[in-house]
């Protein structure tokens, strides 16, 4: 689990020190902003990057009002009631959700802790635009988003995508919990991906660990996709 700091450069620093040498890098929304930091930081430790329901933008001033706003909620004892609303909004845009997935999501969001989700936003808030970082990279790029996500809206996945000279493969039946929703497809998509960087051997890859922290309504995510 990335650790409690409030920059997803010092996330990537500390991380970087139980790294392989050389890996390929994995990383689910939050994880996908820490990985590509790390891409930024560390560039001739990473073999190749896979994005999922994340990208290289980085926060519009609506966004980090939402944010703030959650932080002031949690610092205020609001912490189960703030992680189950962004649980039903990352996933509200599935009509094909099962039963329990926001549950889950929740349960998750407990053992996360308050602190570390605190920390965690501060760090989505601050973090820079690293569009550039995608396009100047010489490794594989890889992006993956669940076909109903509103939450990191498919536009700017896509527009990554494009800084990436990358194609984004939509998962369906899926919003933004792609690895709770659809956590076969998802594992075969990534497989499929890794495999097309070459001889490579699956503990080799390495997954940037988070709980989400980009759920937010509907409004929140329109008015990001119109302004970022």
């Amino acid at each position: 689990m990335c650790p409690a700091l409030e920059t997803v450069e010092a996330i990537a620093d500390q991380l970087a020190t139980s790294l392989p040498e050389r890996c390929h890098l994995v990383g689910f929304s939050f994880g996908g902003y820490v990985a590509l930091a790390i891409q930024d930081l560390y560039p001739e430790r990473v073999a190749s990057l896979c994005l999922v329901g994340s990208g290289g933008h980085c926060d519009n001033k609506a966004l980090r009002v939402f944010r703030q706003q959650c932080i002031d909620e949690v610092c205020a004892g609001n912490f189960p009631a703030v992680s189950a609303k962004l649980a039903e909004a990352a996933l509200m845009s599935n009509p094909f959700r099962t039963s329990g997935l926001a549950e889950q999501a929740v349960t998750m969001a407990h053992d996360y802790g308050a602190d570390r989700f605190v920390a965690h936003l501060r760090a989505c808030m601050t973090r820079p635009d690293r569009t550039r970082v995608l396009e100047t990279a010489e490794i594989s790029l890889h992006f993956i988003s669940g076909a109903q996500d509103l939450t990191v809206p498919l536009a700017l996945q896509q527009r990554s995508a494009e800084a990436g000279g990358g194609m984004l493969h939509l998962i369906d039946k899926a919003a933004h919990l792609v690895p709770l929703e659809q956590p076969q497809a998802l594992s075969e998509l990534l497989v499929s991906c890794l495999k097309q960087t070459g001889r490579i051997s699956m503990r080799a890859a390495h997954i940037a660990p988070a709980m989400d922290l980009d759920a937010a309504s509907t409004r929140e995510a329109d008015s990001e996709r119109q302004t970022s």
